[in-house]
């Protein structure tokens, strides 16, 4: 059995080593036990490239510096189907979109973003938002971990339902910290329904990822595009809107799971290259 037919235990053991390692000052500093000698955004922050880091010391460790170049390359290919770049901006958009309105039905008030008032300087934020999520907030630094290493691996074992549900677990467990420090969005949501919301969530990117055959970059994308625009129309501090905006994820989670199947959420033949054991 190849190493990449391997469950990789190793992988998620060094990433969360890494993170839980840099998330546990601020968790332990919001106990009284010291001050930070830094903000604690900055420990939050550097914890989150726990994913990644761990993605390239193994690529590396196994496949030297070419192995590296070939992990970067997959990832960053551009030739991702148009349909699926499309999707990729446009379903998180569509989610933030249909939140906000449900939200508002229910009686909820979210927050005005201010585009009617200043167009140009609400394109700026999105922008600068959006590079921030892309970089250090959820894209690369998670993507190229969670999608780009593990997920592979995971589906040469089993079918991308059990995957996508297996990958989300793990990852819901790994924002746990985030729960215990002081200033992180996270304290604003209830555990069990980020847990829900970071499942359907990943059924969704399981979904790109497969038709996008395995570019990475599709899934940065959507992670990219959901943080930031349910950033900008709901506010990620409003834990009262995250119920409503969970249930739009699981929503588009299960459509894709009955118009796609859950063995391969795909229809497309080409997919099956994915769930095949490496010769």
């Amino acid at each position: 059995m190849k190493a990449k037919d391997r469950f990789p235990w190793d992988y998620f053991v060094i990433a969360f080593v890494i993170t839980w390692g840099l998330w546990a000052v601020p968790v332990l500093a919001a106990r009284g036990l010291f001050s930070l000698p830094l903000p604690e955004i900055a420990w939050v922050a550097a914890g989150a490239f726990g994913p990644i880091i761990a993605a390239i010391v193994l690529t590396a460790f196994r496949g030297g510096g070419r192995g590296v170049g070939r992990f970067f390359k997959k990832t960053f290919n551009l030739r991702i189907p148009a349909a699926y770049l499309a999707a990729a901006v446009l379903v998180p958009i569509g989610i933030a979109v249909v939140a906000r309105y449900v939200f508002t039905l229910a009686g909820g008030a979210p927050p005005s973003f201010g585009f009617t008032e200043n167009p140009l300087g609400t394109i700026k934020s999105f922008v600068v938002l959006f590079v921030m999520v892309f970089t250090v907030g959820g894209g690369i630094n998670e993507e190229m971990g969670w999608r780009a290493y593990a997920t592979p691996r995971l589906l040469k074992r089993m079918p991308a339902l059990p995957a996508a549900f297996l990958m989300g677990a793990i990852w819901w467990v790994w924002h746990l910290p985030l729960w215990f420090c002081a200033e992180t969005a996270q304290v604003n949501y209830s555990f069990w329904v980020y847990g829900i919301q970071v499942v359907a969530f990943t059924i969704i990117l399981t979904w790109l990822y497969i038709n996008a055959r395995g570019i990475t970059l599709t899934t940065i994308i959507a992670h990219s595009f959901s943080n930031t625009f349910v950033g900008m129309l709901l506010l990620v501090t409003a834990g009262e809107a995250f119920p409503v905006t969970t249930g739009v994820y699981v929503a588009v989670a299960v459509i894709l799971i009955i118009a796609f199947g859950p063995r391969r959420l795909s229809r497309k033949a080409e997919a099956e290259e994915l769930f095949k054991p490496d010769r």
